[in-house]
């Protein structure tokens, strides 16, 4: 309970933060709040090593970014267009995982999906002929929002590294069965 409120407060510190120093130079708070929240679930998942973790959220980030161009350069401005571009953005994502045997989980990937996504969604559909300009903006933002976040959970994580996380018996699943999902 202790680490978990530890996590909870060092991150909700870094979005207050993030907003305090980004919002004099035009920080979105959306993007902010969002950056930071998925960059703390990025620390907090013990799923393979943080590097592989960030790759593959910068995989799923980059993607996005990269469907998001198709979209405005190539589709038309249209729920058809950006239906296009979300399937292709979220395939390439998929295949990623799937080419390294998961060393670049799905999962994160489609965190670093819904980051670009959280973050410049309402802009881009506001003016996506901006998206030359706006992008990279909106991209630099979430960039920095997510790696506080992380950065705020792992210290967490540091700091209770050599206590293990205690489980209440109320909390264990004895019943429950082994299984697993195959992912």
């Amino acid at each position: 309970m202790v680490r978990t409120l530890v996590a909870g407060l060092l991150v909700a510190v870094a979005a207050a933060l993030v907003l305090l120093i980004g919002g004099p130079v035009g920080l979105n708070a959306g993007v902010a709040v969002v950056g930071v929240a998925l960059g703390a679930v990025l620390a907090l998942i013990p799923y393979r090593g943080p590097f592989w973790r960030i790759g593959a959220w910068a995989v799923g980030f980059l993607l996005t970014w990269l469907s998001y161009a198709l979209t405005a350069l190539l589709l038309p401005s249209t729920n058809a267009g950006a239906a296009v571009g979300s399937f292709v953005g979220l395939v390439l994502v998929t295949l990623v995982a799937a080419f390294t045997r998961e060393r670049l989980p799905l999962w994160s990937g489609l965190v670093g999906v819904a980051t670009f996504v959280g973050s410049y969604y309402t802009a881009f559909n506001a003016a996506p002929y901006l998206f030359k300009t706006e992008s990279l903006t909106y991209m630099a933002a979430a960039f920095a929002a997510t790696m506080i976040g992380f950065l705020a959970a792992a210290l967490a994580d540091l700091v209770f590294l050599a206590r293990p996380v205690e489980v209440e018996e109320d909390d264990a699943y004895e019943d429950a069965p082994a299984t697993s999902s195959g992912v």
